[in-house]
């Protein structure tokens, strides 16, 4: 059986998606580019993990549309993203408005407006290793529970935005954002590290 994932597991492995991303990336926008991925895995892995329990009890074949409020297109999972190795970010940013799209009533607006082409920022090797970073961890509801994901969430957004995740910064010190997310999804269609991408 897998463990849970704790919140101090998660939230350290949010510290180091930070420092991933700390130079070309100014600290104040680190949670633009942070939260979307890990929405993004989160939704992926439960995608996955209910389409294996639909098809464990009904069989393949089956359609799994029928059996969820949410969709992801073809090639528009984070496997997809991962197995590219150049122009990653046009990947990624397409993957997520497709997400978007195909589920105008629920997900619209969920992965935020960042910038994902520019590669002057973001290079495909700073992507490539962001995404690895991710696909390290699991995001299963079996593993990640959603009162966890949010409580992390909540907390990093709160964060101080002088350095990533600092240990200088307290919550106490910068007024709470506008909208802090209270919980993390459940029921959402699913919702190694290296220099390079690609299946692993």
């Amino acid at each position: 059986m897998k463990s849970s994932l704790d919140l101090s597991t998660l939230e350290s492995h949010l510290w180091e998606a930070a420092n991933i991303l700390r130079g070309p990336v100014d600290a104040a926008d680190f949670k633009t580019y942070i939260f979307p991925l890990l929405f993004f895995k989160r939704i992926s892995d439960v995608y996955d993990e209910e389409r294996t329990q639909v098809e464990a009890e009904y069989g393949e074949g089956i359609d799994f549309a029928e059996f969820h409020r949410f969709q992801i297109p073809e090639g528009c999972y984070w496997r997809d993203v991962r197995a590219h190795t150049t122009n990653v970010g046009h990947a990624l940013q397409n993957a997520l408005r497709g997400i978007e799209q195909a589920n105008p009533r629920t997900l619209y607006g969920i992965f935020g407006d960042a910038q994902w082409t520019n590669k002057e920022r973001l290079s495909d090797a700073l992507l490539c290793d962001l995404i690895e970073h991710f696909s390290r961890l699991p995001l299963t509801n079996a593993v990640a529970q959603a009162d966890v994901l949010g409580q992390a969430t909540a907390c990093r957004l709160r964060a101080a935005p002088i350095t990533p995740f600092s240990s200088t910064s307290s919550p106490a010190s910068t007024p709470a954002p506008d909208a802090a997310p209270s919980s993390f999804p459940t029921g959402c269609c699913s919702a190694r590290t290296s220099r390079t991408c690609g299946p692993g």
